[in-house]
């Protein structure tokens, strides 16, 4: 009986083993992260990535993108969060203490605020707009739609209705924006988008792009 006791010990510390190496020898505990939205960038669509979008996009629903939108604009907002607290969750089961998690378990980041308006100026006059003004209502956002099972594209200040979205492990998430068919002269411009947060902080990011004739 002896000898079976020790081989089950042994044979126990050698499954802690082989978890611990497949975890990299350290098994991270589940934590449950409060993040704040740090800031965002500005990428413009290549043109092959936004020749797909206004191709693919009407055959998922009833939307088709290039009689709405024009078709040489496209813009990734990639909005980052950055840790503030985090409560470690260690693991425990009747058998193994946390020390040797069977599962690796990733963070959780739960974002405490929130996008509570975005605006948008050019440096030019924009159309029939003068430049410095507020050009949000020309831009447009391709969102999934979990009810009719497509796409649809909604205003800035639709978006703005939405629950907060989820940063997830990432701690990042992105918005994909398009230009409505508004008129305007060739040339270059730079936008400027300015959101605001819950918390009254502002961020700001600008992004030059170039307009041709149509």
């Amino acid at each position: 009986m002896k000898f079976f006791r020790i081989i089950g010990i042994l044979l126990t510390l050698f499954v802690i083993s082989m978890v611990t190496e497949s975890c990299g020898g350290k098994c991270p505990e589940s934590k449950s992260i409060e993040c704040t939205i740090a800031g965002f960038h500005l990428a413009l669509m290549s043109d092959e990535v936004l020749n797909n979008f206004m191709t693919i996009a009407p055959s998922v629903g009833d939307l088709d993108l290039s009689l709405v939108c024009r078709k040489d604009f496209g813009l990734w907002i990639v909005f980052y969060a950055h840790p503030i607290v985090a409560k470690r969750h260690p693991f425990s089961s009747l058998f193994i203490q946390s020390a040797y998690a069977l599962d690796c378990v990733g963070d959780i980041c739960s974002v405490k605020d929130s996008i509570i308006s975005i605006q948008v100026f050019s440096d030019k006059d924009f159309g029939e707009t003068s430049a410095g003004s507020d050009i949000a209502e020309f831009f447009r956002l391709l969102k999934w739609d979990e009810h009719s099972l497509s796409s649809k594209l909604i205003s800035f200040e639709d978006y703005l209705g939405f629950p907060k979205p989820d940063f997830g492990e990432s701690r990042n998430f992105s918005i994909r924006c398009f230009l409505t068919n508004i008129a305007i002269e060739p040339g270059e411009y730079e936008f400027t988008f300015v959101v605001g947060l819950s918390d009254e902080r502002t961020l700001t990011q600008s992004i030059k792009t170039v307009f041709f004739d149509k």
